[in-house]
């Protein structure tokens, strides 16, 4: 039988590569290695389940690079989806039989390095910002990241949105105006906002180290770690990038590592009121630093609380908190600075990139169709639709119209969406790609994506903030390895750099968690999981909207190496 369904997937995966007698001979030898092993029927069914679609994702990228569309209902499409099902399969519950064998080894630095005391997360946080001093200064007064320009220039209009969360615009803007008021130079208040949020972003990733120490994590994942927070270039560049995503991450993983304390330790967690006070703290911050965080603990939390109802009056206090303080703050900004409320449209990216793809690649859009989609866009602009990004289209939204049409545009969306359901899945995988497709390639050479964003345009006279680190050598290196792509000469560089294999190994833990039952640990990643659902619905797929995810890893490669007893 195993050498049937060997030959059987071998044969399909063969003919999908034109009969390539190479892809089939390997494919037999692994498979026939594979399919060798002997599981539980639950494993092979929850193994084939996240198979199927890990194939589904792989066939409808080779698709859609090769011929322009996923084809995801052809016929050949649906056999390779499921020649490769079995293959996916058996290498997942090898992984899973892989990892459960790893035995644990000791070593003598352990102790010494990450010995745990009252205060050794100032020591990881000291050993972090020292290493980035020198990256600090070279890129004097600072990044802006492609969001930072707009908020500013809010500031110097006087005139505010929520389109940015409105915590951090006046984080930016009152050091800034502060410098530029008292010694003429908004350069100096970059430089001290952005020393301040790089201590933040340093405290929590030691803080992070720190918790992998005291939970024992393996020391090779706890010096890795730890190393890499120090010296891969790409963190301390981000410490010093005047974005909303840097402290909302820094927020967002230290709530993540709360709410994981709080359902493994629970009545030693609850019964100290610092542990509390983390929470509603850490919530609050992540509420305020970025908009759409509210989806996210909308998906999430009704699992913990229902796993955690035995302590309901004390989840009651924290919830009453943290709304009384975030609706507290907002009125307050809302009185005092009075912004406008953000465009609808930064809510309509998902249907934005379909009917742009639609309107440039379907021939059997009919001309009445046309021109529903042009009463809600700039018709000369709809031609502008990129496959990775919606703003180009996106910013042409006759916003005033698709508000007061809510009903008709959401119609249309629906309408257009069952009648090509192909165009509908094929402008979301691409708009995600980054996060699904190792093989994307950042740098994009048709539009605006890089790794991370370091700009240098100098357009602030205003303030008097100049940007003149291309002049250091340090920070030009920097620069030309993170934003203009050349940490892809780097093999090591490329592979940790690689967006999607981080969303990989939060799959991976969720695959792992539920096949060995785990399932408090599958409560302890879901706000991993809905935040990065709510990213899935954004204009472009970037690092800094999955940020707390990246940063996740070392916590996630520790639960799964961690055998629950």
């Amino acid at each position: 039988m195993n050498i049937l369904l060997s030959l059987l997937t071998s044969i399909i995966l063969s003919r999908l590569t034109n009969n390539n007698i190479l892809v089939f001979i390997c494919t037999f030898i692994l498979s026939s290695y594979l399919f060798k092993f002997i599981y539980d029927k639950r494993s092979i069914k929850i193994s084939a389940v996240f198979a199927f679609f890990l194939s589904l994702i792989v066939n409808s990228y080779i698709n859609l690079n090769v011929i322009g569309s996923s084809k995801i209902f052809n016929v050949t499409t649906l056999l390779s989806i499921i020649g490769f099902t079995p293959l996916i399969t058996y290498i997942l519950l090898f992984i899973n039989k892989f990892i459960q064998n790893i035995s644990e080894r000791h070593y003598k630095l352990d102790k010494k390095i990450f010995k745990n005391t009252k205060y050794s997360i100032l020591r990881y946080f000291i050993l972090i910002l020292i290493t980035w001093i020198p990256v600090i200064i070279s890129f004097y007064p600072g990044i802006f990241s492609y969001d930072a320009a707009g908020q500013l220039n809010q500031m110097f209009m006087g005139k505010y949105t929520t389109h940015h969360p409105m915590i951090h615009t006046l984080f930016l803007d009152f050091p800034i105006k502060m410098t530029d008021l008292i010694c003429g130079s908004g350069s100096v208040g970059l430089f001290i906002h952005l020393l301040i949020q790089a201590t933040v972003f340093a405290l929590s990733l030691a803080y992070l180290v720190d918790y992998l120490s005291k939970e024992k994590a393996s020391f090779i994942l706890k010096l890795g770690s730890l190393l890499a927070f120090m010296f891969v270039p790409l963190f301390p560049v981000m410490a010093i990038t005047a974005t909303k995503d840097v402290l909302f991450s820094a927020f967002y993983l230290l709530l993540a590592i709360n709410i994981i304390e709080f359902i493994k330790y629970q009545d030693k967690f609850i019964k100290r009121p610092i542990n509390i006070i983390s929470l509603i703290a850490f919530a609050t911050l992540s509420l305020l630093f970025r908009n759409n965080t509210l989806y996210a603990f909308c998906l999430f939390l009704p699992f913990i609380i229902f796993y955690l109802k035995k302590y309901i009056s004390q989840i009651i206090i924290v919830f009453a908190s943290i709304f009384l303080i975030v609706t507290g703050v907002n009125r307050y900004i809302d009185v005092i600075y009075e912004p406008e409320p953000g465009s609808v449209r930064e809510a309509l990216s998902l249907p934005t990139q379909f009917m742009g793809r639609l309107y440039n690649t379907e021939e059997n859009l009919t001309d009445k169709e046309k021109e529903k989609i042009q009463s809600f866009y700039w018709n000369k602009r709809l031609k502008d639709y990129e496959e990775h990004i919606s703003d180009p289209i996106k910013n042409t939204m006759y916003k005033g119209y698709v508000t007061s049409h809510a009903p008709k545009y959401v119609k249309l969306f629906f309408t257009l969406g069952f009648k090509y359901p192909v165009t509908l899945i094929d402008s979301f995988l691409l708009t995600n790609e980054t996060y699904f497709n190792p093989f994307d390639k950042l740098p994009d050479d048709d539009v605006y994506r890089v790794l991370w964003e370091i700009r240098d345009k100098d357009d602030f006279f205003n303030y008097d903030i100049e940007f003149k680190f291309k002049e250091n050598k340090l920070a030009g290196f920097y620069y030309a390895l993170l934003e203009t792509g050349e940490y892809n000469k780097f093999p090591l560089l490329k592979v940790i750099f690689n967006i999607s294999l981080y969303i990989y190994i939060l799959g991976l833990a969720l695959y792992i968690f539920i096949i060995r039952k785990e399932y408090n640990k599958v409560l302890c990643i879901l706000p991993f999981i809905t935040l990065f659902i709510t990213v899935l619905l954004g204009p472009v797929a970037i690092l800094r909207y999955v940020l707390p995810v990246a940063l996740a890893a070392p916590l996630l490669i520790h639960m799964i190496l961690k055998k629950d007893n």
